[in-house]
């Protein structure tokens, strides 16, 4: 093969080759390396003996980066020297002072045992520690029946998994927790892929919650830092000053007063108030490597939380401060162009041009999120949101101030648009099935429309919908959650409704519009790029941009669209509550006579609907009483901010680990984030009515 050219079927790292398939090659090539490099060592000589490099044999373990658990043993470096040199190994170890005791590094795991075994046969007094590929795996099981644990393990064992240990951790009349101990190669994904029932019960499988775990005490010598089964010391008493075995004591019943060998107190030897725990405990803090720079630790986190926490009362909270965050306008010296937002509507009329600052997202559930997208709206003062997987209901509520809104509800889907009510538009259409939907509205010259295709829908079902999603004629935008994967819009890899959907709208003369970063994360860890939009025929729309804000597992979009003036002067609202049902009655017995019902062609059905627009338009504007709208310009302090930030990133790392700990820490930020907003609206409206002067009029005594 000549040299310069790609091996068929070769892929680079950059064409499709994962993170963790590249590690694997890496580390098989190094381990090839390793073999070819030792038989080179070995090779003839042109006369036939045999050449020997001066350097040593690279050993196995060592090559891929294993490091053994060093012994402790207990005396002086020469005792210990002259007890290794009788002992034949592969590979001499080093030795090395610690403190009182000397430290034995061994390059492989047979001269480690070898060694430990000659220390035991001589009655040496030493420590050591557990490999880790030697270590058994502890995974919590929930929801399961309480049973012995004789009975648990055969169940276990009869659906195909091999126990080492198992202990009850919470043991109930009808359900328990179990500590399950497996063996290394058993993985928790593998677990929650493949065991999901276990005796015609559906369980859970979690990962055990180290984050209290005390030191560790050795119940052989009752010293810290190992355990019983890595120990060599002398046999002590829990309870008492003597050497003997383990219910050899002599102390049966609770008279007399027990003696610690650790720290001679009137107290067991594993009571957590001995001063030489306290001692042990204190060192490990101190010794307990900080984490790096640039990296998120949640101590730092929490540590800043409860600082905000102490420092919040009812009357002495942070005030509002609107000049850190101005609204851009087209008056910026910056010769870029402002990102996500221009304001020619109010501030500027005489521009004919402006640009809709647009917005995509899924928001899994947007029950809950509605006063955080408020203030994602206002900080990126955004004019229309495409919002899908809504999760709402006839019931649901959802109330932006100065935002008409259309939805189709849905459990576990649903679609919504948000759309200013001082921008000009109209409902189009709208399409509901069982398994997607999509609605659309006109605004500006284009029609704009949000989907949402279920991934549980089969390939035949989501071509169909989106058949009916392009057939609408005219310059079209669409937006949301596609939940198909495709290169054309930034994936990995092309799933085949994702090649359905590319063919289908590429034979409609639709454009692609996709963000460079990754907007779904799902459960296992995997990015990918599901939320994008599609146009045709709509020119002026800027770089779609990913950015990491609000409550979801997708990621929100931004984008801009240069379009023409469409906004409304109006600056008010209809009381349609108090309509003057006289006076439309009056004028619809008058107008509906001038309109003509000659309906032959399709240009008469469009005059007569372009009529009664005008007519019922007309009825509102003379019998509906106008009344001015209220705006809502309420801005989170940077102390909320912070921990909503902190709260989204607790809900992702328990979305990814499933710890419990990420949970409970989540739950208790919304909680702690909703009192204070309530504190700091409170205290913004007693500022209000404090500056309030009674002398002008402008409050009433007797209210």
């Amino acid at each position: 093969m000549a040299r310069g050219k790609k091996r068929k079927g070769s892929k680079s790292p950059q064409n499709g080759v994962s993170n963790f398939d590249a590690k694997k090659n890496k580390n098989h090539n190094l381990q090839k390396n390793v073999s070819r490099s030792a038989s080179l060592m070995s090779l003839p000589s042109s006369n036939g003996s045999v050449k020997s490099s001066n350097k040593p044999m690279v050993n196995e373990e060592q090559s891929i980066g294993v490091r053994i658990k060093p012994i402790f043993v207990q005396g002086n470096l020469v005792t210990v020297r002259n007890i290794i040199s009788n002992i034949v190994l592969k590979i001499k170890p080093t030795l090395k002072c610690a403190g009182k005791a000397v430290q034995i590094n061994c390059s492989n795991s047979a001269d480690k045992n070898t060694i430990i075994t000659k220390l035991r046969s001589q009655q040496i007094q030493f420590h050591t520690f557990t490999e880790i590929v030697e270590k058994k795996q502890i995974i919590v099981l929930k929801g399961f029946y309480s049973d012995s644990i004789e009975n648990i393990k055969d169940i276990l064992n009869q659906a195909g998994l091999t126990v080492s240990s198992i202990r009850a951790i919470v043991k109930n009349d009808d359900s328990a927790i179990y500590a399950i101990q497996f063996a290394q190669s058993i993985s928790l994904k593998s677990l929650n892929h493949n065991h999901r029932v276990i005796d015609s019960v559906v369980v859970r499988w979690e990962p055990l919650d180290r984050s209290k775990k005390r030191p560790t005490q050795c119940y052989r010598c009752q010293q810290f830092g190992h355990a019983s089964v890595n120990c060599g010391y002398q046999v002590r008493c829990v309870k008492c000053l003597e050497s003997h075995e383990p219910g050899a004591c002599k102390r049966t019943s609770r008279e007399g007063t027990a003696k610690c060998v650790n720290c001679d107190g009137d107290h067991a030897a594993n009571y957590k108030g001995c001063q030489a725990f306290k001692k042990y405990q204190e060192k490990l803090e101190a010794n307990a490597k900080p984490k790096k720079k640039g990296t998120s630790s949640r101590f730092s986190a929490q540590t800043r939380i409860n600082a905000i926490r102490d420092q919040v009362s009812d009357d002495d909270f942070p005030q509002l401060n609107m000049s850190d965050n101005p609204r851009p306008t087209l008056f910026n010296n910056s010769s870029s162009r402002p990102s996500y937002s221009v304001v020619t509507k109010k501030d500027n009329p005489l521009f004919a041009k402006f640009e809709e600052a647009f917005a995509i997202w899924n928001a899994h559930s947007i029950g809950n999120k509605i006063c955080e997208l408020t203030s994602f709206i206002d900080n990126h003062h955004l004019d229309i949101v495409l919002v899908s997987e809504t999760w709402t209901n006839d019931n649901s509520k959802i109330h932006i101030s100065n935002f008409a809104q259309y939805r189709i509800n849905r459990d576990h889907g649903g679609v919504l648009i948000l759309i200013r009510s001082n921008i000009s538009h109209k409902f189009h259409s709208s399409i509901s099935l069982s398994y997607a939907e999509a609605i659309s509205i006109c605004v500006c010259s284009f029609t704009s429309s949000v989907i949402y295709c279920s991934p549980s829908a089969t390939r035949k079902q989501t071509l169909d919908f989106f058949v009916k999603v392009s057939s609408l004629p005219g310059p079209h935008l669409i937006g949301g959650d596609f939940n198909a994967k495709h290169t054309a819009w930034n994936n990995v890899n092309s799933d085949n409704k994702g090649k359905d959907i590319f063919k289908l709208f590429s034979s409609k003369s639709f454009s692609f519009h996709a963000p460079d970063d990754f907007t779904h994360i799902s459960y296992h860890g995997t990015q990918s790029c599901l939320d994008f939009g599609i146009s045709r025929h709509i020119y002026g729309i800027s770089q779609f941009k990913v950015v990491n804000e609000l409550s979801s597992d997708h990621l929100p979009i931004l984008f801009d669209i240069a379009c023409a003036d469409s906004t409304n002067s109006n600056d008010f609202n209809f009381c349609f509550s108090k309509i003057n049902w006289k006076k439309v009655f009056r004028i619809v017995s008058n107008e509906c006579t001038k309109i003509s019902y000659s309906l032959i062609e399709n240009k008469d059905i469009d005059l007569c609907v372009r009529k009664i627009e005008l007519l019922v338009k007309a009825v509102i504007d003379s019998s509906v009483p106008k009344i001015k709208k209220r705006c809502s310009n309420y801005v989170y302090s940077a102390e909320i901010s912070f921990l909503i930030s902190q709260r989204n990133n607790f809900r992702n790392k328990y979305k990814r680990s499933l710890l419990p700990h990420y949970r409970s820490c989540y739950y208790q930020l919304n909680r702690l984030i909703k009192k204070l907003t309530s504190q700091h609206k409170l205290s913004l409206f007693r500022e209000k009515i404090s500056e309030i002067n009674r002398k002008d009029g402008s409050f009433i005594p007797n209210l």
